[in-house]
């Protein structure tokens, strides 16, 4: 009879853990959309051509870590094939959509540098809750090397950007945006409880 109890309660939280991680790859791919969408949208900042799109990249990774910080490392790896895929399709989309020629190489790109920033920043952040030690500082830091990861890539392979003083320029007003951001970002995530069983 426990044995039976024990198999209901087991079931009711694996059914709980996968109604959870559905909605944190729902509201991440949300988030893919909106990122390739606002790549289409430029401001001009110390006369620095940016898009809107720099300031959604910390909240993506936020929501990989969340992933990982409450259902575990299995949900974190399908959350980031799911939302690599969306972002492939949504690029192209998106560029179809606005009449932009095709240009297959920029999709590859962007797509490259979104899996190599965030596997790093997957790997590492699973390392610290693995070992139960999460200190904002190095929440912060994890995530900001992932983003400043993102951004070389992005700016390298996708805008044909080469090492000049303009290119350190505005990687230098992006990576301030973005540090500010993911220091919000590391509260709300210190916030969350570490959740569920890692086999989830």
């Amino acid at each position: 009879m426990a044995k039976k109890k024990s198999d209901e309660k087991d079931l009711e939280l694996e059914k709980e853990v996968k109604n959870l991680a559905f909605g944190y790859i729902f509201l991440m791919v949300s988030f893919i959309i909106f990122f390739v969408v606002l790549h289409s949208f430029n401001f001009y900042l110390f006369d620095t051509k940016l898009n809107y799109s720099i300031f959604i990249l910390p909240f993506i990774l936020f929501m990989e870590d969340a992933i990982l910080k409450e259902v575990g490392y299995k949900y974190g790896v399908e959350a980031l094939v799911f939302s690599s895929i969306i972002l492939f399709l949504t690029s192209i989309g998106t560029d179809y959509i606005l009449n932009v020629d095709f240009d297959l190489v920029k999709h590859i790109g962007i797509v490259l540098a979104y899996i190599i920033s965030q596997f790093v920043n997957m790997l590492i952040y699973y390392y610290m809750l693995d070992n139960y030690r999460t200190p904002y500082f190095f929440v912060v830091a994890n995530m900001m090397f992932s983003i400043l990861i993102y951004n070389m890539f992005y700016m390298l392979f996708s805008l044909g950007l080469v090492f000049t003083s303009d290119f350190w320029y505005s990687y230098t007003i992006v990576a301030i945006i973005q540090t500010l951001l993911s220091m919000i970002c590391g509260i709300l995530l210190n916030i969350i409880k570490q959740g569920v069983d890692k086999e989830y």
